[in-house]
């Protein structure tokens, strides 16, 4: 059998395949004929789809997998639309999600919010708990915290900013759209941390941001789509969230989660401090009428 860390780290299913396809039973050989011939397509299909459409059992295409060195057909077909979405252009993305095919709203829906609950399920899965635990310890610690996401990732660097402000007032949102991203950085040093989040197509300033971090000697850390990634490459830390089948926007459904838990994490590691930063935050809130009050 195939070492798991070597079909994953490799991310080239089809190189791995053609490797070892002679050593492949006749219906695994079928599988990996069906995948090889167009992995677009099997990166959408549910494992019961595939196993349909060939006519076969949903355990021989898991064993197939299996005997490849992944864990099971979803880390298989993960590597599959990590490939294609990474050629994927706007337009791949509205094809494959079924935009324009005649379905009800509801089913939609329905599906969506299932796959994002899904994808931070396997999400969670995979971060290990020392990884998060250091990265909080490195928050907590920290002279300075950089939260910076560009385009779409801007709404979870707001979350994430916002949500450590209360606890930590040292805690800087860098936003994109004022153009003023270098002059925010100036007093970057060693014992500040800097969150950058980043999804396909990577923004250009968002690495050299994170290189300028490195050179700073500040701490990194990534919140990404997949280990391949230049911000996971580049990062101290990454937190990888596991995609979803492709659509027009990508989801950021499990790195806002990552956002909500670090905000937890970090609350709870300042104990008693966390709680009278909230109190003082009611009262700022409440003076400066942030929040509408209800009608008596």
């Amino acid at each position: 059998m195939v070492s798991p860390r070597r079909a994953a780290a490799n991310g080239d299913y089809e190189s791995l395949v053609r490797e070892h396809y002679t050593k492949l039973s006749p219906a695994h050989r079928r599988v990996a004929d069906y995948l090889l011939a167009d992995g677009r397509r099997a990166a959408l299909e549910p494992i019961a789809t595939v196993a349909k459409n060939l006519r076969t059992s949903e355990s021989t295409v898991v064993r197939f997998a299996q005997t490849l060195g992944y864990k099971g057909y979803p880390e298989l077909r993960d590597q599959l639309r990590e490939r294609f979405l990474a050629t994927a252009t706007s337009l791949d993305r509205l094809a494959a999600s079924g935009v324009g095919a005649k379905k009800p709203r509801g089913a939609i829906l329905e599906r969506v919010l299932a796959e994002d609950a899904d994808s931070i399920m396997r999400t969670l899965a995979q971060i290990p708990a020392e990884t998060f635990n250091a990265v909080v310890e490195a928050v907590v610690s920290a002279r300075r915290t950089y939260v910076i996401g560009f385009r779409g990732s801007a709404g979870v660097a707001l979350v994430l900013g916002m949500g450590l402000r209360i606890f930590l007032p040292e805690t800087r949102v860098v936003a994109v759209n004022v153009g003023d991203t270098p002059e925010e950085l100036l007093s970057l040093r060693k014992k500040d941390v800097v969150f950058v989040i980043s999804y396909l197509r990577y923004a250009g300033q968002t690495l050299e941001i994170l290189r300028f971090a490195r050179e700073a000697g500040a701490t990194t850390v990534a919140i990404t789509d997949t280990p391949a990634s230049p911000v996971a490459r580049l990062a101290d830390h990454a937190f990888i969230t596991r995609p979803t089948s492709p659509r027009t926007m990508a989801s950021y459904a499990p790195a806002a989660s990552i956002a909500s838990a670090l905000t937890e994490a970090v609350a709870a590691r300042r104990g008693a401090e966390a709680g009278r930063a909230l109190r003082k935050a009611e009262t700022l809130w409440d003076r400066f009428r942030v929040h509408a009050r209800e009608a008596r």
